[in-house]
């Protein structure tokens, strides 16, 4: 047989057994290259099972609140129409200069849900909801002093009205303390343990009205603070605060210590510190007093000229 044709059936046989193997391969590996439709679906598949943290640490899974669609407030009807253009988000001048005298109380009880809307609405602008405090407030609402503590309490709230509902809550804490209701004491108590609680806020203008407060009440929590603060700062509170309370407080001991304040970088803290050692005649003082004065800052400026003033003024013995 001649090589030629020998060569030809050798190479033959290769190709009819390298056919035959790769047709068994692609037979028992078919599902591997032919994904089911179902996995094709470019949508992922809906799990019954809640998502885990972001950090993939294996913590129980926390499920999500989906926030309920918001429902239209209950309308209200009043005859009161001062009150019910204050009450109208859409009015052009909704709070006039007259608006305690044209609406100095609130009685009916249509009347007191309006406002008690106002105050609740967090989307309102924060000087309308004040002024419903002060509404309220004059028509002696009992449980007005409760909701701004719930306002308080509020992650939702804003600083700005959070703080305004604090100071509320200082002013009716003395109102209390001093009234001869059933219940007065009670609530002054409830009213000061909030604000104690609040010096520890989150917001840096609530622990300052907490504050302040506090040192009105003469409550020792305010005093530790004001101590602590001054001693070791940075405070938990603003230092120009710090520094009227200490005044507020008669905390005549602090005097070295606000002393250096006088010449602080921070203009509203050198302002605060000059005008209280000032009014406390602290001849020591004196030198931070006419530097201040030769201030090229008028408000620093005029801060120092007042305090050289007061300090040549005959001398009164510290209250």
């Amino acid at each position: 047989m001649p090589y030629s044709r020998i060569k030809f059936i050798f190479i033959s046989l290769l190709l009819i057994l390298s056919a035959a193997t790769l047709g068994y391969y692609l037979y028992a590996h078919q599902t591997s290259l032919v994904a089911p439709i179902s996995q094709l679906s470019i949508a992922p598949k809906p799990s019954s099972q809640p998502l885990l943290p972001a950090s993939g640490t294996t913590e129980q899974p926390v499920s999500v609140p989906v926030p309920l669609p918001s429902k239209p407030l209950p309308h209200f009807e009043t005859s009161n129409a001062p009150l019910r253009q204050f009450a109208d988000k859409t009015a052009t001048d909704r709070l006039t200069i007259d608006f305690p005298s044209q609406v100095p109380l609130v009685a009916e009880p249509n009347d007191i849900q309006i406002a008690l809307q106002v105050l609740r609405d967090l989307t309102d602008l924060d000087s309308i909801r004040n002024e419903t405090v002060n509404l309220l407030r004059r028509s002696h609402y009992h449980d007005l002093s409760q909701i701004l503590i719930e306002i308080t309490d509020d992650p939702r709230e804003r600083e700005r009205f959070r703080s305004y509902a604090i100071q509320h809550l200082g002013d009716m804490m003395k109102e209390f303390r001093e009234g001869t209701a059933d219940d007065d004491t009670s609530r002054a108590q409830i009213i000061r343990d909030h604000l104690a609680v609040a010096l520890k806020d989150r917001h840096s203008m609530v622990r300052s009205e907490a504050l302040l407060a506090l040192t009105r009440e003469r409550d020792p929590r305010a005093a530790d603070l004001i101590r602590s603060g001054l001693h070791e700062p940075p405070g938990t509170v603003p230092a120009d605060i710090l520094i009227r309370c200490a005044k507020e407080a008669q905390l005549t001991d602090l005097i070295p210590t606000i002393r250096p304040l006088a010449y602080s970088e921070n203009q509203v803290v050198r302002i605060a510190a000059v005008n209280v050692l000032a009014q406390w005649k602290d001849e020591a003082s004196r030198p931070a007093f006419e530097e201040a004065n030769r201030s090229t800052i008028t408000r620093i400026q005029r801060a120092g000229e007042l305090a050289i003033r007061l300090l040549d003024e005959e001398r009164q013995p510290v209250k």
